[in-house]
């Protein structure tokens, strides 16, 4: 029975597993109850599985197994916790609450139940339920840990006596050198420089709350971006970005609906003017799953010479995000369709036109409260849609563009201060292309300092 018992104990959520180590009261708890328990039969034999799948962390087949203990008379304070428990794994807060309220008044219980129903409050985004339930818990805690827990989760919730912040900030500035200095070198629409420069990269912009709250309301936004080669001005970069956003949360669900404009320089001229609009749905899962989806439609207009960039992408993507105490990781698809004006040369036709398709990840490793380790990586596959017609002399040749682009960065930031980090970064970018023009690579090299501003 003390097997069973403590392995259906662990807690709902991770910030909970310290308490598991002052229930041993629990056990005495148990056997005030053997008496409604049937020792043996289908119905312990369904717990015990239930048991092994949860420790296993297949919720679900927990859960099936736990409700056929009950149903074969199976009964008692270990399965309605655990039932509690696992509902709560699952996401599924109701009928989790329903299982932590009928031992409310189990000896011995109450506080941790209080406790876990101020997290479900949480999940569920009702911060005053959530309030009332862990000072419930705290009042009637007689565990040290317990009382702990349930202090911290009342102090997060009470709101200071500050007025709530409207707005955020934010500027970096970074220094660095690139072997290779190409503007967007992802997009294949200029050639590699295949020259190297030190660089100065500036980076600031701010948003504030027009309406509502960041989590249900609307919001302005706003950036700025600028990057300076030294030796290769002509390369020099700026691009200004205005935008609004409203956000809506719903637990499980969240969601987002942006638009914004921005207008971009290259060399000191004009470049591209872009208007967007961006739609994105997140659903929250059991064990620190977040699915996430979205689509953004991209009208542009190309400055001038650029004439040929003008015309519009659409990109869709699908990604999951994974939080985890250590870590944080995240793995996606984008599909990317671009329909240009393309570049005609007297004879000559180059495709500004692309479809691509984008595999991604990357991944956040927490060493310490200061120190942290940043890895991505990205392979993106581009198809042109018309062949390129090039002229040579007398020989024209006439080829469909297909290109590879490999990505890889590492990096590392250390918290200086509350609202200070400094950031080191290296990068290593390929392009192979079945057009030789094309193909390239660089390795850029970065430090950079940022400030948070709320």
């Amino acid at each position: 029975m003390t097997a069973r018992l403590w392995g259906l104990m662990e807690l709902p959520v991770r910030r909970l597993l310290p308490v598991l180590l002052v229930l041993t009261a629990l056990l005495l708890c148990a056997r005030s109850y053997a008496a409604t328990e049937p020792a043996a039969g289908n119905g312990e034999t369904a717990y015990a599985e239930g048991v092994a799948a949860f420790q296993a962390g297949d919720y679900t087949r927990a859960l099936d197994a736990f409700l056929r203990a009950r149903a074969a008379g199976y009964q008692g304070v270990r399965l309605d916790y655990s039932l509690g428990a696992t509902y709560y794994r699952l996401g599924r807060y109701a009928p989790a609450k329903r299982e932590f309220e009928s031992l409310l008044h189990a000896r011995g219980l109450a506080a941790l139940c209080h406790y876990n129903l101020g997290l479900i409050a949480v999940a569920q985004g009702d911060r005053s339920t959530a309030l009332r339930e862990f000072q419930s818990a705290y009042a009637g805690a007689s565990q040290p840990d317990i009382k702990r827990l349930a202090a911290a989760e009342i102090a997060r919730l009470t709101p200071s006596t500050s007025r709530p912040a409207r707005w955020f900030g934010f500027a970096n500035l970074s220094a660095g050198y690139d072997d290779n200095v190409a503007f967007a070198p992802q997009s294949g629409l200029a050639l590699p420089s295949r020259q190297g420069s030190t660089l100065m990269t500036v980076l600031a912009g701010g948003a504030g709350q027009l309406t509502g709250s960041y989590a249900n309301g609307i919001q302005l936004s706003g950036s700025y971006y600028g990057t300076d080669y030294q030796r290769l001005s002509q390369y020099n970069e700026t691009m200004l970005t205005l935008g609004s956003q409203y956000r809506y949360v719903s637990d499980p669900w969240s969601a987002r609906v942006g638009v914004s404009g921005s207008d971009v320089s290259l060399g000191g001229a004009g470049f591209e003017t872009l208007g967007s609009l961006q739609l994105e749905a997140k659903k929250t899962l059991a064990g620190g799953n977040r699915l996430a989806a979205g689509y953004q439609y991209q009208h542009v207009s190309g400055d001038r010479s650029f004439d040929y960039l003008s015309g519009w992408q659409q990109q869709a993507f699908i990604e999951d995000e994974i939080t985890a105490p250590g870590y944080e990781a995240t793995f996606g698809y984008q599909h990317e369709i671009n329909r240009r004006n393309d570049l005609t040369l007297g004879t000559e036709f180059l495709s500004a036109s692309p479809t691509r398709n984008r595999l991604y990840a990357q991944l956040k490793l927490r060493s310490t409260d200061l120190l942290s380790w940043e890895m991505g990586m990205t392979y993106e596959k581009s198809s042109y849609g018309k062949p390129d017609i090039l002229v040579s002399g007398n020989t024209t040749t006439t080829i469909g563009r297909s290109d590879a682009l490999y990505i890889g960065r590492i990096g590392a930031g250390y918290k200086l201060a509350k609202w200070w980090n400094l950031k080191a970064e290296y990068r290593y970018l390929k392009n192979a292309s079945n057009v030789g023009t094309y193909s390239y690579q660089s390795n850029r090299y970065s430090l950079s300092l940022e400030y948070l501003m709320f």
